[in-house]
């Protein structure tokens, strides 16, 4: 079963693990986050995200900035951008791919090999 957690939760749960306890990394991270999907399109959503996550980590305040795409990107369509380009991807040689009869041989422990971190 997945997670279930808000998305400042999520966010930092997400970093926290990318960046397997180095500081520097977890710098990085949080000054390159980018919200996309319909929901980012919700006036003052950035702000407040970027408030909240600053309030879990008063002592990252300076380094947490979520940006926009580029202009010539809608937050709205990027996302599906993004999910055409994956879709071309070969299949062969790309480990990103779950495929029917792995997760029926191997159910939710098939995430923990396939994700950033174990589910």
């Amino acid at each position: 079963v997945l997670p279930v957690m808000p998305l400042d939760s999520a966010i930092l749960t997400s970093i926290r693990h990318g960046a397997k306890g180095d500081d520097r990394k977890m710098r990085d991270f949080f000054g390159g986050i980018m919200v996309v999907g319909g929901g980012a399109k919700i006036a003052g959503f950035n702000a407040f995200l970027e408030a909240k996550l600053r309030e879990m980590l008063p002592g990252y305040t300076k380094e947490i900035l979520i940006g926009l795409p580029p202009r010539d990107l809608d937050q709205q369509l990027v996302v599906w951008k993004g999910g055409s380009v994956f879709g071309r991807l070969s299949s062969s040689g790309n480990d990103s791919w779950v495929y029917g009869r792995e997760y029926e041989m191997l159910g939710a422990k098939l995430l923990a090999q396939k994700c950033m971190w174990g589910w």
